[in-house]
């Protein structure tokens, strides 16, 4: 049974269950060259032949529900694949969005002290223009800025 649901493990399922139905086509194959190279004989009466037929043919019925029985199964085995590897893009955005909102909470704090920063140049500019005011009665002509 799969221990983790990632798309590593889904893969790993699909290849073993995709072997085993592939090793069941082949002894499927086997069966029926045997079943040929019997079918003469069996046809010309030979009991022995035709007891190994019908044991072939019951083999190749059992095989032919089971090849459904793998196709099912990594049909299932695909489609949990496919619910993992929406997991994973699910937990990467999520991480993805988790960064982002970090990286603009520092943005945010930056955009403040830079805001502070600006209204207390304002401000200082302020005092610096009425403070120029009041030097200008009491300056001499030539202190005066042309």
């Amino acid at each position: 049974m799969l221990q983790e649901n990632t798309v590593t493990g889904w893969s790993g399922v699909i290849a073993d269950l995709t072997a085993k139905r592939q090793a069941a086509a082949e002894h499927a194959g086997r069966l029926r060259a045997r079943k040929q190279e019997l079918a003469l004989e069996a046809g010309m009466g030979s009991d022995t032949a035709r007891k190994e037929l019908a044991k072939i043919n019951q083999e190749l019925a059992r095989l032919a529900l089971e090849n459904d029985d793998w196709d099912s199964a990594i049909r299932q085995a695909e489609a949990s694949r496919r619910l993992a590897e929406q997991a994973e893009r699910n937990a990467a955005e999520t991480e993805r969005q988790a960064e982002l909102s970090k990286l603009a909470t520092i943005v945010i704090n930056h955009a403040v002290a830079y805001t502070k920063s600006l209204r207390e140049a304002v401000a200082a500019g302020q005092q610096v223009k009425q403070t120029v005011r009041q030097m200008l009665p009491l300056a001499r002509p030539d202190e005066m800025a042309n």
